[in-house]
């Protein structure tokens, strides 16, 4: 009872996960311009990409505590020592409730973003454009000190760097799911393994006897 009990718990939290696995989109860095050390990541619903383009924005003040059709479920940006720009329209805000966000994207068929991106969450900010799938970010700032990124003291004038942000390959939820559930099974199997084997043992030795 207890490793179906397990079984069923994982199942129930994979199934959880699995309902909102949307589509996910990382930076590629194509030179060595600053900022460097860059992690950005966006995550769209499918239905999103499957739209082949989104336009939404976020005007500064806006304190609505959830967008649910808003397509982009979570952006993520961040330089090495500064804190991270994050934001989840479906759950939260940004970090200080304040903040500006605007993106107009193409999703193309290769897998590449290309468009309009800016985010400011009232303590750091960045902007990036591209030409066809190429990003360049125009300017990254911080009320903290960049020099992870190669940029210097807050504020330094940080761009140049040029890139992409290219589909990741995200294994689906459903096999996601059966791999968690065969693991449970496979570990099952070996605690009670053993035990047959001895029961077995037991009656073949009590029949000799």
């Amino acid at each position: 009872m207890r490793f179906k009990s397990l079984v069923l718990a994982a199942s129930l939290c994979l199934a959880s996960i699995s309902s909102h696995a949307g589509v996910v989109y990382e930076w590629r860095p194509l030179n060595g311009q600053l900022p460097q050390h860059v992690t950005f990541r966006m995550e769209f619903s499918k239905a999103a990409v499957a739209s082949g383009t989104l336009d939404f924005q976020v005007p500064f003040g806006d304190w609505e505590e959830s967008y649910p059709d808003a397509g982009l479920l979570s952006i993520y940006f961040s330089t090495p020592g500064v804190a991270p720009i994050s934001y989840r329209p479906r759950e939260e805000q940004f970090r200080y409730g304040l903040g500006i966000l605007d993106l107009n994207l193409t999703f193309g068929s290769d897998g590449l973003l290309s468009g309009r991106i800016y985010a400011n969450d009232a303590h750091s900010h960045f902007e990036m454009n591209s030409q066809g799938s190429l990003f360049t970010i125009l300017d990254a700032r911080s009320d903290e000190d960049m020099n992870g990124a190669g940029c210097g003291n807050n504020w330094s004038i940080c761009k140049g760097a040029t890139g992409q942000l290219q589909r990741v390959d995200v294994p689906e939820p459903g096999s996601v799911a059966l791999l968690g559930i065969g693991l449970l099974a496979a570990f099952g199997l070996r605690r009670h393994g053993p035990m047959r084997k001895f029961g077995g043992s037991r009656q073949i030795s009590a029949q000799v006897a």
